[in-house]
């Protein structure tokens, strides 16, 4: 009985090891511990979107530029990839916004800034050491107005099956391509009018001819389109009596869209104090994240896609949830940080990335 009993203990030894060496392999000798927040050393920098791709990290740092990381080798430190404009704002809405690789390892950068000239998409195909312009469609090169501008991307999201559709985020508008992002034609809103902007695209995982859109109105309320066809037509969805009932204002914008890949009906929103829920694809809304007493922006989320009721969301405090959004914990704090925006999340590996606000700008990441 002995030696089966301690053969049983090997071999749960053995499987606690290959559980936990997915995420322990990727951390650097400088993390003390898993469970510890580590530094990635973009220091003072403000980070809006975390994008991995294979090993390697980009940080769209906002009036800084985009910078890219070996997250194999995080001491080699991170790469400048261009698009730094210090005369901008310090604001998580100017500068380099959003970054995205399509299926044949294209990468996209979108800026915004308040000019109404320039270039406000690019292209690469060398993972960011050269750059092309990619705003044709955008702007009509023998357009007299002041609109339309590609000076105003927000967001910029796509996906590869069962056609290849991209789609950008506007000021006040969506623009589609279908042919991987060479032209751009508006698909929803106007070319010829200002605005806060989308901030977020989502192709739902379950179905991708269905996407979903959020931002901000220029009257401050909540904005949110549905599409069930790849995005040429848009429904708006009313979300401020379903933020109403829960004491929060119309002042208030969708930062972040994520849908379960094992049931097309359950999208969950970030927004400003709280997380909405749907289970009825947007009929109806309930919160399943209420933070009454801050206005802190819950600004990124990320779902795992092997277990659709786990979920983290970024703000006052990175929040994690295994039912659903029915029961919530946080995860331990950063120094001296106060809120947290970007998220980034490898799921096979467990280890999470995010960036964190003044005063101690940076990007961290750590085992969970």
């Amino acid at each position: 009985m002995y030696h089966y009993r301690k053969a049983f203990l090997i071999v749960c030894v053995a499987l606690t090891c290959l559980l936990s060496f997915g995420c322990s392999r990727e951390l650097s000798v400088n993390s003390q511990s898993s469970k510890h927040w580590e530094s990635l050393n973009l220091n003072m920098k403000l980070v809006r979107e975390l994008r991995i791709h294979k090993n390697l990290l980009f940080a769209c740092a906002c009036r800084d530029g985009l910078f890219r990381l070996d997250t194999r080798a995080v001491l080699s430190g991170w790469e400048y990839l261009g698009f730094a404009d210090t005369t901008l704002a310090r604001d998580l809405l100017y500068g380099v916004t959003s970054v995205f690789i399509d299926s044949k390892e294209t990468v996209f950068v979108g800026i915004s800034t308040p000019e109404t000239d320039g270039i406000g998409l690019f292209r690469s195909i060398d993972y960011g050491l050269t750059w092309i312009p990619s705003d044709s469609g955008i702007r009509p090169p023998d357009s007299s107005t002041v609109f339309p501008i590609s000076t105003q991307v927000q967001a910029i999201e796509g996906i590869s099956s069962p056609q290849q559709v991209m789609m950008l985020g506007m000021e006040t508008s969506i623009y589609k391509s279908t042919d991987g992002g060479l032209f751009w034609k508006i698909v929803n809103g106007r070319s010829d009018a200002g605005g806060l902007g989308i901030h977020t695209i989502e192709f739902n995982a379950a179905k991708p001819n269905e996407v979903w859109a959020g931002g901000e109105s220029g009257y401050f309320t909540p904005h949110l389109f549905f599409s069930d066809d790849f995005g040429n037509s848009w429904n708006y969805i009313n979300l401020i009596p379903h933020i109403a009932v829960h004491g929060f204002s119309s002042d208030n914008a969708v930062y972040d869209i994520v849908s379960n890949p094992d049931d097309e009906n359950i999208v969950y929103l970030g927004m400003i104090g709280l997380v909405l829920k749907s289970v009825d694809k947007g009929k109806s809304w309930s919160c399943v994240l209420c933070n009454e007493n801050d206005n802190f922006m819950h600004w990124r989320l990320s779902l795992n896609p092997f277990n659709p009721n786990e979920l983290l969301v970024t703000g006052k405090r990175i929040f994690h949830t295994y039912d659903g959004g029915g029961t919530w914990h946080t995860l331990g704090l950063v120094k001296d940080s106060k809120a947290y925006y970007a998220l980034e999340v490898d799921w096979v590996n467990r280890i999470l990335y995010a960036s964190t606000s003044s005063p101690n700008y940076s990007v961290y990441r750590r085992c969970f």
